[in-house]
């Protein structure tokens, strides 16, 4: 019975026939064992042994209904696989693709196919590379995880996303927030900019027109003595106004150039607040408001500070009271600042300066000392000034490392506290800020002769005229190259300068070049320069170009004097000696 069909009835076909020459058929029939296996067909039968074609093809379309969805699965796995450049191209999932298309041809096309090809081997065959690729599959399944986290992956790519969104709007309202901010400071500060230069066009204007209108009445009209001299005085007070409001700005400038310096030498404390009343007092008094001073117990009379900076912190302080002040008083309180006790003879000393004014808003205190601004900015306002002083003081009083506050009521008045950390001087340093505050020789020696050199001829005049009557042998020149010229004359004849005064800026040679060039002479003269130029930088530049001293314009006939002789007798580089 070996190779034989049985029947739906239990009886045994006979074997397949093999032909006359020995053949066993094509080769297709090793799939089908030589026609030893049956069809499907033959196990779906009904009770009367035929095929149960109902449910033979119920089967076989739901079949080819799951193949066909199969089909159209890894059609559209394939093309989004082959969309996606090879680089990012997901290969343990086209693995998985190719699984379920052999799962599909060896379960469901064979199992169709079965119903009228029993080709059994060939699903073997099938199911052998069916499992090469499921193995290999699942060999490596652990890569796979990846894929089942895409999800998870996906929900985290979108979060941080939104994370990241959220992040950037931040930032950028933050941005949008300090360049609005910054915008409105810069729109402040060009405001009050152009208030301070409409302000200073007003404090150089009014005092022009005094000095510029009694210099011409001086000069056209006829007058006596009296008359002559009191428009002589208007003229030198609104000059020294003119001073006033150039060396404010030459502060504030130094100050926001980090160019400030501060000494550190003994001095009367006592004696700046008296000098500072004395010099105020006449303001107050045409005012009819009473300025006075009082002193604490224990105040040091003698300090180690600046006493330059102090004096011009007190006067500011002082100054800007009885300007605002328009009845009752203004009160310098000296005290010792007891909330923090120091070592030694170290201490910090308290200046209040009370007064009686208008007073200010909060407001108005906040802007107090910013530099360019004023309590009252208004075009109508009252009070004159450059809006530099109190932030000029500020500045000042840190650089000297205290500090300086204002507490102020409206129609009650102002108090501004200045506090240094200072010690009090020894009796060693008292000797030796005596013997420093000598008065120096107020006239030169007899036989000194100066050199200068200054291309303006009114300013050539007056230096010329204050250093003779003065006492000196002057020779003017009016540029650089003259100068140098006339210090080599002087040396070849045997007679060098004892002093050299030259301008910086000037034609053809240039004050700074003349200095260079007659040091180079082996001239070992004093040498000033006087120049407009006032600030740290331009000493220093002068210093290098080999200059002793440098004198900013403009100056008065004192020390001018003063610092001619005090260079040319400290230095000790007479150009006679040199000789």
């Amino acid at each position: 019975m070996e190779g034989g069909h049985p029947d739906p009835n239990g009886a045994i076909d006979p074997a397949p026939c093999h032909d006359a020459g020995g053949s066993t058929g094509s080769a297709w029939d090793f799939f089908t064992g030589f026609g030893s296996y049956r069809p499907r067909t033959h196990c779906m039968v009904t009770a009367g042994g035929e095929p149960d074609w109902p449910w033979i093809a119920t089967v076989v379309i739901l079949t080819a209904a799951v193949i066909t969805a199969y089909a159209r699965i890894y059609v559209f796995w394939r093309r989004s696989y082959l969309e996606v450049d090879s680089c990012d191209r997901n290969r343990k999932l086209m693995d998985l693709a190719r699984i379920f298309a052999w799962c599909a041809l060896c379960g469901y096309a064979m199992s169709i196919l079965a119903f009228v090809w029993p080709a059994y081997r060939l699903l073997a065959v099938m199911l052998g590379v069916l499992a090469f690729h499921s193995w290999r599959f699942a060999w490596s399944i652990n890569d796979f995880k990846v894929s089942f986290s895409a999800r998870k992956f996906e929900r985290e790519l979108r979060e941080s996303q939104r994370v990241r969104t959220e992040e950037l709007e931040s930032l950028v309202a933050k941005r949008t927030a300090e360049l609005e901010l910054a915008r409105r400071e810069a729109d402040e500060a060009n405001h009050a900019k152009s208030l301070f230069l409409a302000n200073m066009s007003h404090e150089i204007r009014t005092p022009m027109t005094a000095i510029l209108g009694f210099s011409e009445l001086l000069r056209t009209e006829e007058m006596d003595g009296d008359d002559k001299h009191q428009y002589l005085d208007t003229v030198r007070r609104h000059g020294e106004h003119l001073l006033a409001v150039i060396n404010d700005i030459l502060d504030i400038a130094k100050i926001e150039a980090g160019e400030l310096r501060i000494e550190r030498i003994p001095c009367s404390a006592v004696q700046t607040v008296e000098d500072v009343c004395s010099l105020l007092y006449p303001r107050a008094a045409g005012k009819g408001v009473a300025l006075r001073s009082t002193l604490s117990a224990g105040f040091p009379h003698r300090i180690v500070s600046d006493p330059t900076r102090l004096r011009q912190i007190l006067i500011n302080l002082v100054g800007n009271a009885v300007k605002f002040t328009s009845q009752g008083s203004v009160t310098i309180e000296c005290s010792v600042e007891p909330r923090s006790p120091q070592p030694g003879d170290a201490c910090t000393v308290r200046f209040d300066v009370r007064d009686t004014g208008i007073g200010m808003t909060p407001e108005q205190v906040g802007g107090l000392f910013k530099p360019f601004t004023q309590g009252d900015m208004s075009t109508t306002r009252r009070f004159g000034g450059t809006g530099l002083g109190l932030a000029i003081s500020r500045r000042l009083a840190e650089a000297m490392g205290g500090v300086l506050t204002v507490q102020s009521d409206v129609d009650r008045g102002s108090t501004f506290s200045l506090l240094l950390p200072t010690r009090r001087a020894s009796a060693g340093e008292e000797e030796v800020d005596k013997a420093q505050a000598a008065p120096a020789r107020r006239a030169f020696r007899e036989g000194d002769r100066i050199l200068l050199a200054e291309d303006g001829p009114d300013n050539r005049r007056l230096l010329t005229t204050i250093l003779e009557r003065a006492g000196a042998c002057v020779d003017a020149v009016g540029d650089g190259q003259e100068a140098v010229a006339a210090v080599g004359r002087a040396m070849r004849a045997n007679r060098p300068y004892d002093l050299v005064l030259l301008d910086v800026d000037m034609p053809v040679m240039d004050g700074l070049a003349a200095a260079s060039a007659i040091r180079g002479m082996n001239y070992r003269g004093a040498m000033i320069a006087v120049t407009a130029h006032a600030l740290i930088d331009d000493a220093h530049r002068c210093r290098a170009a080999g200059f002793d001293a440098h004198l900013p314009k403009p100056v008065n006939r004192a020390s001018l004097v003063e610092q001619c002789i005090s260079v040319m007798s400290v230095t000790g580089r007479s150009g006679r000696a040199a000789a």
